[in-house]
């Protein structure tokens, strides 16, 4: 969801020192501003950059680039607060399925080593009567 709908459509800083971007020089003091919304949209490093489609997650990263995702921010300035939001999503989880049966067919590790379900896992949800 951060992908398609940030909290910061742009990220924006200042050079400290010369310095260059790709092949671009950019003097000192020089305000660099990162597209955030049209990074994440980028064709070259999404398939179908505008659908939300969770399964691109499935294996860490939904891009190949190491920087196609920055919701958080990147390097020493990387948002202090983006472990406290991924723990309190996981510990929502529970509350927001606790009416829910929910059953893992044919449960598999993915191939990476994360400890997370193979893209190919089905999972049944019903509601609890």
């Amino acid at each position: 969801v951060t992908r398609l709908h940030g909290t910061n459509v742009r990220i924006v800083r200042s050079a400290v020192v010369d310095t260059a971007v790709g092949r671009e020089p950019i003097p000192a003091r020089t305000r660099v501003i990162l597209n955030v919304n049209g990074l994440h949209r980028d064709p070259r490093l999404y398939d179908e950059p505008e659908r939300f489609l969770p399964e691109r997650w499935v294996d860490g990263r939904p891009s190949a680039h190491k920087f196609a995702y920055v919701a958080f921010g990147a390097g020493g300035r990387r948002c202090l607060g983006e472990t406290m939001a991924m723990v309190a999503l996981v510990a929502l989880l529970p509350a927001l399925i606790r009416t829910w049966d929910v059953v893992f067919l044919d449960h598999r590790s993915s191939t990476t080593g994360r400890r997370q379900l193979a893209e190919d896992t089905q999972i049944k949800l019903s509601i609890r009567r």
